[in-house]
């Protein structure tokens, strides 16, 4: 394989996982790099409606196993830099590990970087060689030709499942967390953050959620301009492959529609 592939995963809803991988596909994207984003949440399909791609076109639909190009939509068709793969609505599509699997060789093939936006994860699923997790992400990531960003919480579930989430892969050589703290709740400092982490997972920073983010996404932007990238996107764009130079400048910190210095 000549792309490195990421996968955006978490041990708990609403952390972001989503909007997230856009954010680190644009990035990567406005660097000048081709960059795919893959929708590996059959079902949900949220990347499939932040985008407006419609219901019949997804890896599905594509005629064979190993020819997605007819079901790519290009960054010219989306408001977006990257090609985005929609997955299947439906669930009970088969063999949708195998169609991912084939899918993401062959992107590997034509892209620099492939970012795949994944579901949560769990011991159970980890473990389990039918779920996209078991059967998917855990085969690529530990045959080494895969990493991870994941997120989790400041507190409570999202914090606990996340690190438990983080114990049942156990790669941390592999694996950067990206800790998501909602409006109004101040961030642990990454001292912290280290010392849980420790042995789990690198720390990339805490992606802090304000009215701007918010602003952001119901506009229907992917990410910020480039140069303007948070630092936890920086390291996470990095991290999945970018080239460190482009991602090295100083930077702003960035609210919608103008910067703030």
């Amino acid at each position: 394989m000549t792309a490195r592939i990421t996968f955006s995963l978490g041990g708990s809803g609403g952390l972001g996982k989503s909007s997230g991988a856009r954010a680190v596909a644009q990035a990567l994207a406005q660097t000048g790099m081709k960059v795919a984003l893959v929708d590996a949440n059959p079902g949900q399909q949220s990347q499939r409606a932040f985008l407006g791609v419609p219901p019949d076109r997804g890896l599905e639909d594509a005629r064979f196993a190993d020819d997605i190009m007819d079901v790519l939509v290009m960054p010219g068709q989306i408001r977006a830099d990257y090609a985005f793969l929609p997955g299947p609505m439906d669930t009970r599509a088969t063999h949708l590990v195998d169609r991912y699997g084939s899918a993401l060789i062959q992107l590997a093939r034509i892209c620099d970087i492939v970012v795949v936006d994944a579901d949560r994860t769990d011991r159970r699923l980890w473990n389990d060689p039918n779920t996209i997790s078991g059967g998917l992400i855990r085969p690529f990531v530990e045959g080494g030709r895969a990493r991870v960003l994941f997120r989790l919480g400041q507190t409570g579930s999202q914090l606990h499942d996340g690190l438990a989430a983080l114990d049942a892969i156990h790669r941390p050589e592999q694996v950067m967390a990206i800790a998501q703290t909602p409006i109004g709740i101040r961030p642990r400092k990454p001292n912290e953050w280290r010392a849980m982490l420790d042995g789990l997972a690198k720390y990339g920073g805490c992606d802090q959620w304000t009215e701007q983010s918010t602003e952001m996404v119901d506009s229907g932007l992917s990410g910020p301009p480039h140069g303007q990238e948070s630092r936890w996107l920086a390291n996470a764009a990095v991290w999945a492959g970018g080239r460190p130079d482009d991602f090295r400048q100083e930077r702003a910190k960035w609210t919608f529609g103008r910067r703030r210095g």
